[in-house]
């Protein structure tokens, strides 16, 4: 049922693509594949990134202070044991004006709240993705003994965070996507791409809000985990990457940042 559901769909975006921007797209996360040999600066770089894209701000606005390198200046060039020693309530003072698109000032903290967790994993493991290497992590899914072996994975890291009381990627989708950005096969739900998993019958709309029941509320995060496994064995049933499946999700989902990627007919 899904499978033909999501058959359908990848075919109308493929109909209505905008090439050649929609085929680099495709292109860029075919090629991502995780490298167990990067740094713990670039892995807190990227946290910081994730962070600052995090909770609806303007991807456009955010993606200008990261190619202006403002988070690299801020963040001493991510040094973990600089940035561990960083005030947020410094940072927030001294540069807030400039970093405002992130939306929110708590992000500040959590960015710098990262340092502690990356130093303990790499003062036991050597790195981050040596951490990642030993839990088992598949680099890319085979197999739908893969896939189990994924969740296994992602059990024992989240859990292992929550013990860390590693801020933002303790939770369910913020690790979902850091994973997908390390370049495993993973997918991350957010809004978009539960939109999606919704309109296509992989799972029931959100409960609505208590106080204000005109509202959707937050996804359980059964329906999260049942929107990523589907995209995760639609791809291997179809020998494709789960990031991919995951554009043609958020596409669909009327992702801000990619609906430039199909026709405007598309949504009609």
């Amino acid at each position: 049922m899904f499978i033909e559901a999501i058959d359908k769909m990848v075919d109308r975006v493929n109909h209505f693509k905008v090439d050649p921007q929609f085929t680099r797209w495709v292109g860029e996360r075919v090629e991502r594949t995780p490298d167990f040999d990067l740094k713990d600066e670039e892995i807190l770089r990227r946290l910081v990134v994730l962070i600052a894209y995090s909770n609806n701000a303007n991807a456009e606005r955010v993606e200008r202070l990261v190619e202006r390198g403002v988070f690299d200046h801020i963040f001493q060039n991510y040094s973990i044991g600089n940035a561990a020693r960083l005030s947020p309530e410094s940072l927030i003072r001294d540069h807030w004006p400039e970093v405002k698109d992130i939306r929110f000032k708590y992000k500040i903290a959590a960015m710098v709240s990262c340092s502690a967790p990356l130093l303990s994993i790499g003062e036991r493991h050597g790195s981050f993705m040596r951490y990642l290497r030993s839990v088992g992590l598949p680099s890319t899914l085979q197999s739908d003994s893969d896939i189990q072996s994924f969740w296994e994975g992602f059990n024992q890291i989240r859990s292992h965070f929550l013990e860390l009381h590693f801020p933002y990627f303790r939770n369910f989708t913020s690790l979902c996507h850091l994973l997908m950005d390390l370049g495993f096969d993973c997918a991350k739900p957010d809004i978009a791409v539960m939109k999606a998993a919704v309109d296509l019958g992989i799972v029931r709309p959100p409960p609505k809000q208590r106080k204000n029941p005109e509202k959707n509320g937050a996804h359980p995060e059964k329906s999260l985990r049942k929107a990523v496994e589907t995209i995760q064995t639609y791809a291997l049933c179809r020998s494709m990457r789960p990031p991919v499946i995951d554009l043609y999700f958020l596409i669909h989902g009327q992702q801000s940042g990619v609906i430039g990627l199909v026709e405007r007919a598309y949504y009609q």
